[in-house]
C-alpha cells in the first residue's frame, strides 16, 4: 500500500468558490428531494450571499454546484481567536459557516402557484388530447345551448394544457420554474387530467414520473434527470469502492410492508359518452422470509383518474426501492479518487464526504451505500390501460 492519503490537498484546492474549507460534510442521497453540504471556510472578502451558487472543489475535483441556504460568520474564542506570527495583537480569523443546497433547489421547492408560474398558466390544467377533444365538445355544447357565452366557452377550452404524455407535463412545469430537465427515460402514462395546484415543483415532478414507474433527480449541474428507477437499480451490478476500504458491512432487513395496493378510479370506456367510471385497485407483492407473513399498504389515488397499468407502475417502483433498500452494503474509505462517485450515475444510493482541516494537514473521508441486488417483475399491464 504505498500510498500515503491527503497529502496532495491543500487550502487551493479544497474550496467553495475560492473560499478555501475548513471543513466540509456534504452528502448526496437518492431518498432526499435535494443533496446537502455544510461548510466552513476562510472568506477575507466576505460571505457568499444567501440564493447565491457556489462550487465545491474537494482535491482539485469539482463536486457540483449548491444554492447558498444560510451564510453565518462564525466568531469563537476557542475557534477564531487568533494571532497571525509577527503580529502584535490578537484578532478573529475570517471563519464563515455555510448551509448549502444542490443547485436548482430555490426554483424546484417553489409551489405552483399563480405567482410563480405566471397568471396566464394558472391554474396548471393538463389533459389528454383525447381528453381536450371531448372537454372542447362538452363545453361548445353547453355554448349553443345557451348555458355559457361563447367567450366562456373559449376561456375554458384554452384553460387546458394538452399533453401526450407525463414527459410533456415535467418540461412544462420545469419551463414555468426555470429548470432544465434531461430525460433518460420516456413518461407514457398520463392520466386523462392532472391538476397539481398546490404542490411544490419536486413533488409534483416525482409524482407524475411514478406513473411510469420512473423517477426524479436534481443532479449536480441543477438539472432535473428523468430515471427508470428499475433499469438503473434493479438489474443488479458491481459496487464502486473507495481506493482503500477500512470498514464494511452489509445488510439484509425485513421488508417494512411486503404487499404494496394501489386503488382508484378512471373512466374505461373509449369515447366519453360509453364510458364508465370504474375502480381500480391493482396489487404488487414482494418474497417474504421464512415464517414472514404478509404486511400490506393501501395507496388511494383520488386527486386524478387512473388505469391498472398506472397503478401497477406506481406499486412496482414503490416496492423495488423498498426491496433494495432493504439489502446494502456500506463502505467507509479515503475519498480521493472516489469524488465522482454519486447516485444515479454509480448506482448507489448515497455518498457522504467528509472533508476536514486539523491544523497541520486534511482528513478527506467517503462513506457509501450501495444495494448488493436485483429485483425483476413479471408481464407489465398492457398501456391502455384496461384488461
Amino acid at each position: 500500500m504505498g500510498q500515503t492519503f491527503s497529502s496532495a490537498l491543500n487550502g487551493s484546492n479544497c474550496t467553495v468558490s475560492g473560499q478555501t474549507i475548513v471543513s466540509l460534510a456534504a452528502t448526496e442521497d437518492l431518498v432526499a428531494d435535494y443533496d446537502t453540504a455544510s461548510a466552513v471556510c476562510l472568506a477575507p472578502s466576505g460571505a457568499h450571499a444567501k440564493g447565491s451558487t457556489v462550487q465545491t472543489i474537494e482535491g482539485g475535483v469539482s463536486t457540483g454546484y449548491w444554492t447558498v441556504e444560510d451564510p453565518v460568520r462564525v466568531k469563537s474564542g476557542a475557534r477564531t481567536w487568533r494571532k497571525k506570527s509577527g503580529d502584535h495583537s490578537y484578532g478573529h480569523i475570517p471563519l464563515i459557516s455555510y448551509r448549502l443546497r444542490r443547485l436548482g433547489y430555490m426554483q424546484a421547492r417553489s409551489t405552483l402557484s399563480a405567482w410563480n408560474i405566471g397568471y396566464d398558466n394558472f391554474p396548471p390544467k393538463f389533459c389528454t388530447i383525447a381528453r381536450l377533444a371531448e372537454i372542447t365538445n362538452e363545453v361548445g355544447e353547453r355554448s349553443r345551448n345557451g348555458e355559457i357565452h361563447p367567450s366562456e366557452a373559449r376561456a375554458l377550452r384554452q384553460s387546458w394544457n394538452p399533453v401526450y404524455s407525463g414527459a410533456d407535463v415535467v418540461a412544462h412545469i420545469c419551463s414555468w420554474v426555470g429548470l432544465s430537465v434531461q430525460f433518460g427515460v420516456g413518461l407514457p402514462l398520463m392520466p386523462e387530467e392532472y391538476t397539481p395546484i398546490g404542490k411544490t415543483v419536486i413533488s409534483a415532478l416525482q409524482e407524475v414520473a411514478s406513473w411510469s414507474g420512473a423517477s426524479i433527480r436534481l443532479d449536480r449541474s441543477g438539472t432535473i434527470v428523468v430515471y427508470d428507477w428499475q433499469e438503473t437499480y434493479g438489474r443488479g451490478g458491481s459496487v464502486p469502492r473507495p481506493q482503500a476500504v477500512l470498514e464494511e458491512e452489509y445488510h439484509d432487513t425485513l421488508y417494512p410492508i411486503t404487499c404494496l395496493t394501489v386503488v382508484g378510479s378512471g373512466l374505461s370506456g373509449y369515447y366519453r359518452t360509453l364510458a364508465q367510471d370504474t375502480a381500480v385497485e391493482v396489487t404488487e407483492g414482494l418474497a417474504t422470509a421464512a415464517g414472514e407473513r404478509t404486511v400490506e399498504e393501501r395507496v388511494e389515488i383520488r386527486e386524478y383518474p387512473i388505469t391498472p397499468a398506472l397503478a401497477q407502475k406506481i406499486a412496482r417502483e414503490r416496492l423495488s426501492r423498498i426491496a433494495l433498500e432493504a439489502g446494502i452494503v456500506r463502505y467507509r474509505g479515503p475519498a480521493e479518487g472516489s469524488q465522482g462517485i454519486r447516485p444515479l450515475a454509480s448506482r448507489v444510493f448515497s455518498v457522504t464526504r467528509n472533508l476536514e482541516w486539523d491544523g497541520l494537514k486534511y482528513r478527506y473521508e467517503i462513506d457509501i451505500t450501495a444495494p448488493t441486488s436485483s429485483i425483476s417483475w413479471g408481464a407489465d399491464l398492457p398501456q391502455s390501460g384496461w384488461w
